[in-house]
């Protein structure tokens, strides 16, 4: 389900752009973000998106096997899996782990319209037709903009329909390096039309930077592959020094989703279409 992870970075990543517009001339009041916090408290949470991505999209390459099959044959067809769809890897299963090494064929491996370096071990805890616990290890994974070390947990329960990932992770993206982690739970939002009929995440993040603590909270927020920003739920991040921003989601129309932005000196609201434009509709 890698669209969650970049449904969110693209949401952020626009409101960015249109923040630094707004935020531009806006003096700071005490109980609201100051104009840098704003614009620091976006690129954070940017950055801990980046690395989210990075382990979804590698996450995925590893869920093609029976769900109920012993251990050691899931483990066999995950790893016929990946060589086909990955030839530039070397893919190894030794003592119940399936190690891909992304480096082993060249400094780097072209994978889904992107260049990977590092490894990426997965070991199947559990497979069961009720549930399912797969471990996951990335040793200087990359993707070329951001290298992440660390470890996660997946969990599938087949009787709610969700999937469960905890992560314990640091990243660098050549300038900073963090220390984050995260419990998010993940759910169909249609189960006939799967992931292409989007998903609901809810849970936290947080991470440690040189200035202290960070934390996003991650409210009832459907995603679809399909629009640029999420249909509905929100985003609440809170900075070291206790200030919080908050991108609120809700869809006017099929081509349309309203995305209120609170927490600096002036509250927002913006317009946002399937193809991306983003209007300032707040009233004057």
């Amino acid at each position: 389900m890698s669209e969650s992870s970049t449904r969110s970075l693209i949401a952020l990543t626009v409101f960015a752009v249109v923040a630094a517009q707004i935020f531009a001339g806006c003096p700071p009041e005490e109980e609201t973000l100051t104009n840098d916090e704003a614009r620091e408290a976006l690129d954070e949470a940017m950055l801990s998106s980046q690395a989210e991505a990075l382990t979804y999209e590698t996450i995925e390459i590893t869920t093609d096997f029976t769900i109920g099959a012993a251990v050691e044959d899931a483990m066999q067809e995950m790893k016929a899996f990946v060589e086909s769809q990955i030839p530039c890897a070397a893919v190894t299963l030794a003592d119940g782990a399936l190690t891909i090494d992304y480096g082993a064929t060249g400094d780097t491996c072209f994978y889904n319209g992107k260049l990977y370096s590092g490894s990426h071990t997965v070991q199947l805890a559990r497979n069961e037709d009720a549930s399912v616990e797969v471990a996951h290890t990335w040793e200087e994974m990359s993707d070329g903009r951001i290298t992440v070390n660390g470890v996660a947990t997946v969990t599938w329960n087949r009787d709610a329909l969700t999937r469960n990932v905890v992560h314990d992770l640091t990243w660098s993206d050549g300038a900073r390096t963090v220390q984050g982690s995260g419990d998010r739970t993940q759910r169909l939002l249609d189960d006939a039309l799967g992931i292409q009929g989007g998903i609901q995440i809810d849970g936290a993040r947080d991470w440690t930077t040189s200035k202290g603590s960070w934390h996003l909270d991650i409210n009832d927020v459907e995603v679809r592959a399909q629009d640029p920003v999420p249909q509905r739920g929100s985003y609440v991040l809170t900075n070291p020094g206790g200030k919080q921003l908050s991108l609120a989601f809700s869809r006017l129309d099929d081509d349309t989703i309203e995305v209120a932005m609170t927490g600096t000196r002036r509250d927002r609201v913006f317009e946002v279409t399937r193809a991306g434009a983003v209007q300032d509709t707040t009233d004057e």
